[in-house]
């Protein structure tokens, strides 16, 4: 990310779509490497990165089912379901 491009950003410009997807990549990961529960909103930004790919129209019912399978699998193993989930849709 260019310093021009982080400046505009961080003045509150509207940023054009590669600046908003390297900032929340950037994000994600530095969230990742905080010890504790991950907050509501790095959980939200790591989904949306997941789903981004697809039309808006079809990313709601995809984080939905990606939520659910974490659900999933947690129970299957006796795992606690993380408590970043139960706050999700």
């Amino acid at each position: 990310m260019s310093p021009s491009g982080l400046h505009s950003f961080l003045g509150g410009t509207s940023p054009h779509y590669s600046t908003i997807h390297k900032v929340t990549t950037w994000y994600v990961r530095e969230a990742g490497r905080q010890p504790g529960e991950l907050e509501i909103a790095s959980m939200r930004a790591a989904l949306h990165l997941l789903v981004q790919h697809l039309p808006e129209t079809a990313q709601s019912e995809a984080v939905k089912e990606v939520l659910s399978v974490v659900r999933h699998h947690s129970e299957r193993t006796r795992t606690p379901v993380p408590g970043w989930i139960q706050s999700l849709p």
